[in-house]
């Protein structure tokens, strides 16, 4: 276990080194830590962005796949690359609007050949070439629906030439990458086949966008749910958690798996394909704030309100033995 000090807005692992991903909401600093032992390796942070180096508290991330380069999304708009070799800022991205700087949520989103970056908020979509940070399509709220709500999260499709979005009006939407035009769009169903209310910002893409984790409230409980991204249709509900407050989803890389963790102190990881429950974990003394798949899909990194980090084998997990 290791002991972060501070509450923990974001944790990402990496697929190169043994890099671990800590930013704080408080100390407003991207700590870089060894997963396996919790030496603190560096911190990012750049004195050209703000005072004293210091930046935005840390709302998502993606890293490039030899592990060399980070790029960070931060509360107030900034996006960032950073060189992992010696922990310094690359550059930022350019935003076309000046409204695009103070988004309510932001997102990102590396398309599989790791050229286009894409960041969604609840006004518009960027879409960069991640090594120079120039704007090659821009969205905006007036290419979708009236009424839809924000957008949750996107994914980048490169074999399909599209990015999905999810909004929380429970619709999901294509566009193209290449013009930004808008392709379709579906409303999710529930489970009797009608469209699903909102479904707010308890909810995610898989990493291949064909498929939504979406949490239902039903009374004082949380009920997980998984549909098709592309026709709407329901798929299965999971076991309810004790709480509504669902707190994190994160899908595994291989796509196979969704953990999904609350405030009644549960983590728990199901199977995409059929919704078996495959492993839970409670922990009485800690409500797991945030939790993250390694790239290979074996481990999971869990981070608590408390700010301590544990890293756990996905087999010791199914097992039980953690």
């Amino acid at each position: 276990m290791l002991t972060c000090g501070h509450y923990l807005s974001f944790l990402s692992f990496s697929p190169g080194k043994p890099f671990l991903i800590s930013a704080g909401s408080y100390s407003r600093h991207i700590s870089v830590l060894n997963p396996f032992d919790g030496d603190y390796l560096g911190t990012l942070s750049d004195k050209a962005l703000s005072h004293e180096g210091a930046v935005a508290p840390v709302q998502c991330g993606v890293w490039l796949s030899n592990g060399q380069y980070f790029i960070s999304g931060h509360q107030d708009g900034l996006v960032a690359l950073w060189d992992m070799q010696d922990f310094k800022l690359v550059h930022t991205y350019p935003v076309r609007d000046a409204e695009d700087v103070l988004p309510d949520r932001l997102d990102l989103a590396l398309s599989p050949d790791e050229r286009r970056l894409a960041s969604s908020s609840n006004r518009s979509i960027h879409i960069w070439d991640a090594e120079s940070g120039d704007i090659l399509a821009y969205i905006t709220r007036d290419d979708w629906q009236s009424g839809a709500g924000h957008l949750l999260c996107a994914v980048l499709q490169w074999d399909r030439e599209t990015i999905v979005g999810l909004s929380n009006g429970a619709i999901v939407y294509q566009w193209s990458t290449l013009t930004g035009s808008l392709l379709g769009c579906v409303q999710l169903l529930d489970t009797s086949g009608h469209p699903s209310g909102p479904i707010g910002f308890r909810s995610l893409l898989s990493p291949d966008g064909t498929r939504v984790c979406w949490v239902a409230k039903k009374g004082p409980k949380g009920v997980v749910n998984v549909s098709e991204a592309f026709s709407g249709r329901w798929l299965w509900s999971g076991v309810q958690h004790a709480v509504f407050d669902v707190r994190k989803i994160a899908f595994s890389p291989n796509g196979a798996m969704v953990a999904t963790s609350s405030q009644d102190c549960a983590l728990r990881i199901w199977a995409v394909d059929d919704g078996r429950k495959i492993a839970e974990r409670v922990d009485p003394c800690r409500a797991p704030a945030l939790n993250v798949f390694s790239p290979d899909s074996d481990m999971l990194v869990m981070g608590g309100w408390d700010g301590t980090v544990n890293v756990f084998k996905i087999k010791d997990l199914i097992a039980g033995v953690v």
